[in-house]
This record gives C-alpha cells, structure tokens and sequence, in this order.
C-alpha cells in the first residue's frame, strides 16, 4: 500500500503498525516500523493481531513523502494463539502524527483553560488492557487536576 504525506509541521513524527500477518513501514525509502522480525501478540484484530510496533523519523513541514507498507496476509504472521480465530486475510492498522510532549500538552490546555469561562473535557477510553487502560485514566486525572487548579469550572465527561 502507497500513500503520500505531507507534515504540517517540522519535527519528530511517531508511527505505529499492528497486523494481523506481517507489515513493514518505509517513508522515502527508511524504515521506520518493522512489525515482522519480532512480533508480539496483541489486541488488535479480536485478539488474532500484534502488539503495535513503533518507530519514528524527523520530517519537515510542506515536504512529500512516500510511504509504503509492505504487508502480508495472515498466513505470514509468526503468532499462533490458541482459541483465537484467525481472518485468513489478515489486516493492517497505521497510526502517525507529530510527536506529542505529553507536559507540554497539559500546559497548552492549562493555559487556554484560564481564558475560558467554563471547560469541558470529553474523553474516551480505549478498552485496552488494564496497564494501557491505567496509563489514559492518569493522563485524565493529570489534566483535570491541572484545569481545576486555574480555579475554572470544569466538567469531565
């Protein structure tokens, strides 16, 4: 699969891939995310995929880049999971942005937050894994916590 990006801003970009059967990420030819040597099993496609793989390149902002992902179908996967039902076609999941300072974040919020009358965070959460699940929710309580210090009315939904 090809597609063209062009990053609206400069910097580190973070890439993720996970299968179900084996993929490789390039952009411009660099390999960037290599979700075939070593796999994990994961949650991804019912439970029969990877973990996701991530990898990361600095790109610049109003440049195209090729990326290609090589995949293979299910039969190429390495994972053999008892009781999980495989899709003989496998599938793929490309994830990719700007990397995010995650304090950075929360200070940007802060700061828009005072200037408001009144903020509403709404969140969703992923059912992930319990570790996965905890790391969201402390990433929720860390930013609602910092909000509600700027002395704003806050809503959490």
């Amino acid at each position: 699969m090809e597609a063209t990006l062009t990053p609206d801003v400069d910097g580190l970009w973070e890439f993720g891939l996970c299968c179900q059967g084996t993929a490789m990420l390039y952009i411009d030819g660099v390999e960037v995310v290599d979700n075939l040597t070593h796999q994990e099993p994961g949650n991804a496609f019912l439970g029969a995929g990877t973990k996701e793989v991530t990898g990361s390149i600095s790109l610049k902002k109003g440049k195209e880049y090729k990326l290609l992902i090589q995949f293979g179908s299910a039969p190429t996967s390495k994972l053999v999971k008892k009781g999980v039902v495989t899709f003989r076609k496998g599938g793929v999941r490309l994830r990719g942005g700007p990397h995010i300072d995650v304090q950075a974040a929360i200070e940007n919020a802060v700061r828009a937050a005072k200037q408001a009358d009144q903020v509403l965070i709404v969140a969703g959460l992923n059912v992930s894994p319990k570790p996965i699940l905890q790391k969201q929710l402390d990433l929720l309580t860390i930013l609602n916590r910092a909000i509600g210090k700027s002395k704003v009315k806050t809503d959490l939904i």
